[in-house]
C-alpha cells in the first residue's frame, strides 16, 4: 500500500472514530476554541481576558473584561472557567458569544481538595472540556494531584461530569462515568511504509502532517495532507508537533511556552496563522497575563 493510501486510511479511521466536540466548534488547545460559525478563534487563559480573534486576518473582534479559560461554546454563549477561589470550588462564567460581555456567573462544587486551577505553573493539573457525547450540556473534569501531595488528596475522585446550563453557567455534578481526558489523542502518530517520519492529526481529525527533521537547518518540515491524502503544502516549524487545524487556506498553529503564565519576559502561548500554499505568515497573536489591555 502506498504512503498516500495509508494516510487516507488512517485519516478515515480517525474521522469515523472521533466526533467533534460540538457543532462548529473545535478545541485547538486549552483555552483556545475555533468557532467556525463566527469565523473566529476564542482564546483566553489564567490571568488573560477572553478574546475573539477573526481567523481571516487576526483582528480582534472583541475583548472581554473577564479573565478566564473558555471551555465551551453553545448557542449564544461561551462558558469559561475563572481562577479558582479555593479548593473544591469551580467558578464558571457565561459570556455573550457576539461581544464577550458577561451574562452570568455561578459556582459548582468539586470534591474537597480538588483545586480547579488551569494554570500550567501549579504542581497539580486540572482540565475541563466538553463531554464527547453531550458537548452542548456537559463538561468532563479531570484532576491530577501533585506526586508530592497528601495521600488523602491522591485518594480523592480524580474525574467527574458536570451538567451545565450555558445561559446561566449553573452546573451540577452527575453520577455517571467520566471519559478519560487524553490530550495525546490529537497527536496519534503512525509510521508509513519506507519512512520513519511520524504523522500527526489535526484537532478536528480532518488533516494530517508528516513531520521530518530538516537537514539544511534547525527545526522540522511539515508536509500537510487533506482527508483525501492530497499534499497541500509544506511549512517549516520549530517543533515536530504543535496543535493545529486547517481552515480554508489557513493553517492555525498553537505554540505554548514551557515557562508558564507567570513569565513576565515573554508570552506563554502564541496562535499563528500560516498560508499553507506558500508558508507565509498571515498573522500571529500572543496570549499573556501581562499583555496590554
Amino acid at each position: 500500500m502506498s504512503s498516500s493510501a495509508r494516510i487516507a486510511m488512517f485519516v478515515f479511521l480517525l474521522l469515523v472514530s472521533h466526533s467533534a466536540a460540538s457543532a462548529g466548534v473545535v478545541q485547538l488547545g486549552q483555552g483556545v476554541l475555533i468557532d467556525d460559525e463566527y469565523g473566529a478563534v476564542i482564546a483566553g487563559g489564567p490571568g488573560e481576558a477572553v478574546s475573539a480573534i477573526r481567523m481571516a486576518d487576526g483582528e480582534r473582534l472583541w475583548r472581554s473584561r473577564v479573565d478566564a479559560v473558555p471551555v465551551m461554546v453553545h448557542g449564544d454563549y461561551i462558558v469559561a472557567v475563572e481562577s479558582a477561589a479555593k479548593a473544591g470550588v469551580l467558578k464558571l462564567v457565561t459570556l455573550d458569544r457576539r461581544n464577550g460581555k458577561r451574562v452570568a456567573r455561578a459556582t459548582a462544587e468539586l470534591p474537597v481538595g480538588v483545586l480547579a486551577s488551569m494554570a500550567p505553573d501549579v504542581s497539580s493539573r486540572f482540565e475541563l472540556q466538553p463531554h464527547p457525547q453531550f458537548a452542548a450540556s456537559r463538561l468532563v473534569w479531570s484532576f491530577t494531584p501533585s506526586s508530592r501531595g497528601d495521600e488523602k488528596l491522591r485518594a480523592l475522585p480524580q474525574s467527574g461530569v458536570l451538567r451545565v446550563d450555558p445561559a446561566t453557567a449553573r452546573a451540577g455534578a452527575l453520577d455517571m462515568s467520566a471519559p478519560q481526558i487524553d490530550q495525546r489523542a490529537a497527536r496519534l502518530s503512525v509510521s508509513f511504509a519506507g519512512s520513519s517520519d511520524p504523522a500527526f492529526f489535526s484537532a478536528d481529525r480532518t488533516h494530517v502532517i508528516v513531520s521530518r527533521r530538516r537537514e539544511d537547518a534547525p527545526g522540522f518540515e511539515w508536509a500537510l495532507y487533506d482527508r483525501d491524502s492530497r499534499l497541500l503544502g509544506r511549512v517549516h516549524a520549530r517543533t515536530a508537533y504543535a496543535p493545529f487545524a486547517v481552515r480554508g487556506d489557513v493553517l492555525l498553529v498553537l505554540r505554548a511556552s514551557a515557562r508558564g503564565w507567570r513569565t513576565k519576559s515573554s508570552p506563554s502561548t502564541q496562535i499563528k496563522a500560516l498560508d499553507w500554499r506558500d508558508a507565509q505568515l498571515r498573522w500571529e497573536r500572543s496570549l499573556s497575563p501581562n499583555q496590554a489591555r
